[in-house]
């Protein structure tokens, strides 16, 4: 992502639930959930929550990308108003 703070991030890189290691706060053999793991308390400032998810900021962001038509063409909009209603 070119310019994550368009989209009000923060942490492009660290993780949002992780072991405090730095310089990602992330251990791959320390897991969320599990002790010393926290989650950060703005997660919608984060773009990874836990090394392997997204927030669900970031998955906001990514939906309103694909409904709007940003990432997909046709737009995904175009192709539901083009779905034969059913009465």
């Amino acid at each position: 992502m070119e310019n994550p703070g368009r989209y009000g991030f923060k942490e492009s890189l660290k993780v949002c639930c992780g072991s405090g290691d730095p310089p990602y706060n992330f251990n791959r053999f320390v897991t969320c959930g599990s002790r010393p793991t926290s989650p950060c308390p703005n997660p919608s400032r984060y773009i990874n929550w836990d090394g392997v998810h997204l927030t669900e900021a970031m998955y906001n962001v990514l939906t309103n990308m694909f409904v709007s038509g940003t990432f997909s063409h046709p737009p995904f909009g175009s192709l539901l108003d083009r779905k034969p209603r059913r009465e």
